[in-house]
């Protein structure tokens, strides 16, 4: 029984229809992937609702296991 989109699905997918805005990523569930990053190479841990956690964007660096945030 599919419920429809999961939140992480929904903004995806607007996200992909516009130009230069952040499409984020999603888990094999559909929930945010903890961990998120952009083209160009920044990366950042996120909370269950796709929030970022301050404090863990990396610049071109290794980052923390987020799933353990």
């Amino acid at each position: 029984m599919n419920s429809g989109p999961t939140p992480c699905e929904s903004e995806r997918s607007a996200a992909s229809q516009a130009a230069n805005v952040f499409v984020a990523t999603c888990d094999a569930n559909g929930a945010y992937a903890p961990t998120q990053c952009q083209s160009d190479g920044q990366c950042w841990c996120v909370n269950s609702e796709g929030k970022e956690v301050f404090g863990t964007r990396q610049d071109g660096q290794p980052i923390k296991n987020c799933t353990t945030l």
